[in-house]
């Protein structure tokens, strides 16, 4: 039995096909957490709140026949945390393909941190290809994250690690590039890192 909501405007619909690849939809989305989501659960469309809002729509009014070639995005696109000297933490977020993209896309995560402290950052996976979003949802469109950060050395104050999006290494995207409609992460930006978590050291 397919537990999916209908998504409509009046008497349009998304077409169900939207959705085919995907796992089947869980009875209990609503249970699922930012931290410890799987993947039947964080690979729904639903499990983002802009496709709830206004996402959907693009699948329903496209009468301009415009079609995304790239696009991606984050959830969250922030966080923060209380830590101190010495302590390790982890942190989750979702690096997915944008509603109605067409394309691959290969995406190199970097980052870079504000503030004078010393901090081990691991981003697992930090390198990744998303699929596209159209005319379905494939299975990789969306990549679950894992910032492990350690404090080492910091005064007590504010810091914030910042994550951005680059090309990935050519020695990877020549496997990539295969696909017919590819892009490489980096040809746009938001003004703002796709993703900050903010440190409060005490």
């Amino acid at each position: 039995m397919d537990f999916r909501p209908r998504h409509c405007i009046e008497n349009k619909c998304v077409d169900s096909r939207a959705f085919s690849m995907l796992p089947p939809y869980p009875r209990n989305i609503k249970s699922a957490t930012i931290e410890n989501a799987t993947e039947e659960y964080y690979l729904q469309p639903e499990f983002y709140p802009t496709f709830l809002s206004d996402g959907f729509r693009s699948y329903i009014n496209n009468s301009g026949g415009f079609e995304g070639f790239s696009g991606y995005g984050t959830y969250p696109s922030s966080d923060g945390i209380v830590v101190r000297n010495g302590e390790e933490i982890n942190k989750t977020f979702y690096f997915f393909a944008s509603w109605y993209v067409r394309g691959y896309q290969g995406v190199r995560l970097v980052y870079n941190i504000t503030g004078d402290g010393e901090f081990d950052v691991k981003i697992n996976p930090d390198m990744f290809l998303l699929a596209p979003t159209y005319p379905w949802f494939e299975k990789n469109w969306s990549q679950k994250v894992i910032i492990n950060v350690k404090v080492r050395n910091a005064s007590k104050g504010f810091y914030s690690i910042n994550v951005d999006a680059v090309a990935p290494p050519p020695e990877i995207e020549a496997n990539w590039s295969n696909y017919k409609l590819y892009s490489s992460a980096g040809s746009f930006g938001v003004g703002e890192p796709f993703y900050r978590l903010t440190l409060e050291v005490q």
